[in-house]
C-alpha cells in the first residue's frame, strides 16, 4: 500500500523536459480517528526528466532530503535523522528490439552521531521478438543495495529506499526489499493474444553484508544474524502471473510465487518454503 503524505508540489514542464519540486510530511494511519501527519518526519525533493540528452531515452536526475526525529543511533541514543539521496534513472531503447534501464542512488548525512553512507543500483536489459509467436520479451536484471558491515562502528551503510510501493520488484511474494541485497532476476513475458498476457520470472538473492539482515519489501528488518554466521545466500523465488482483459472495463488476473530458502533463511528463520498466490478482478470506472 502506498504511503500518504501532506504535501505541496510545483511543476515546470516544457516539450523536452520537466522539473518537479515538492515538500511533504509523512501521514500515519490511525485506527478510529482521522489520520495525522507526523511532526518532524519530512521528505522533500526535486525530480527532473530530460528527453533529449540521450537518443531514444529519458534521463531522470533527482535529489531527496529526508528528516525524522526519535530514531535510535548505533550507540543507542535517540537522535535526529538527516540525510540526502542523490541519483538518476536512465531508460531507453536500442536497435535490434533491445531496451534497457539503469538507476544509481547514493546517500549521505547523519543519524545523531552516526554517519550515513550508502548506495544502491538497478540495471535491466530486455529483448523483444515481435515476429515470433506470442511476441516474447526476455528480461535480465540485477539489483544491489548496500548493507551495514558493522552495526556498532557509527557508520550506517544500509541503503534506505525511502517510502516505496515495491510490489513485484524483487519477487512477487514481497519478502525482499531494496536494502542489503544482491538480486539477480530473469524472466520472460508473453502475449498470446491482445487480451491475454503471461509472465514467468526467477529471482536469486544474496546479502550485501552478512552482518546485516534481510529486509522485506517495505524496508522492515525481518531476520538478522549479527555475527554473519548464517552466510550470504538468502534463497530463490519462482513467479508466474497472468492477466486477461475481459473488456475495456474488466480485467482478470492471477499469480503464484514460491520461495526456496537458502542457507541464510535456514539458519536465521525456521527455514520453511514460502508460497503466495492471488486472484484479482479489476473494474475500471
Amino acid at each position: 500500500t502506498a504511503r500518504s503524505f501532506d504535501a505541496v508540489r510545483a511543476s515546470y514542464r516544457q516539450k523536452n523536459y520537466r522539473i518537479d519540486a515538492f515538500a511533504a510530511s509523512v501521514v500515519n494511519t490511525r485506527e478510529g480517528e482521522f489520520d495525522r501527519r507526523t511532526d518532524g518526519n519530512n521528505l522533500h525533493g526535486i525530480y527532473g526528466a530530460f528527453n533529449t540528452l540521450v537518443p531514444k531515452a529519458v534521463v531522470e536526475p533527482y535529489a531527496f532530503w529526508r528528516v525524522a526525529r526519535g530514531l535510535r543511533s548505533e550507540s543507542g541514543t535517540i537522535s535526529k535523522l538527516d540525510f540526502k539521496t542523490i541519483g538518476f534513472r536512465l531508460a531507453g531503447k536500442l536497435p535490434a528490439n533491445l531496451d534497457y534501464g539503469a538507476e544509481i542512488a547514493g546517500e549521505t548525512g547523519s543519524l545523531g552521531p552516526d554517519d550515513v553512507r550508502a548506495w544502491a543500483g538497478h540495471w535491466v536489459a530486455g529483448y523483444s521478438m515481435p515476429r515470433v509467436p506470442y511476441t516474447p520479451r526476455l528480461v535480465a536484471e540485477y539489483n544491489y543495495a548496500s548493507g551495514d558491515a558493522n552495526p556498532t562502528d557509527g557508520h550506517r551503510q544500509t541503503f534506505d529506499h525511502l517510502y516505496p510501493t515495491p510490489h513485484d520488484k524483487y519477487g512477487l511474494a514481497n519478502q525482499v526489499g531494496w536494502k542489503n541485497i544482491h538480486d539477480v532476476r530473469s524472466g520472460i513475458e508473453l502475449k498470446p493474444t491482445k487480451k491475454l498476457s503471461l509472465s514467468a520470472f526467477y529471482n536469486s538473492w544474496g546479502l550485501a553484508s552478512t552482518r546485516d539482515g534481510r529486509y522485506n519489501a517495505v524496508g522492515t528488518l525481518v531476520a538478522r544474524v549479527a555475527d554473519g554466521s548464517a552466510g550470504r545466500y538468502v534463497g530463490q523465488e519462482a513467479d508466474f502471473q497472468t492477466a486477461y482483459a475481459v473488456s475495456t472495463q474488466i480485467q482478470l488476473g492471477g499469480g503464484y510465487a514460491h520461495i526456496f530458502p537458502g542457507t541464510f533463511l535456514q539458519h536465521a528463520t525456521p527455514g520453511k518454503r514460502y508460497r503466495f498466490s492471488y486472484l484479482m478482478v479489476t473494474y475500471l470506472f
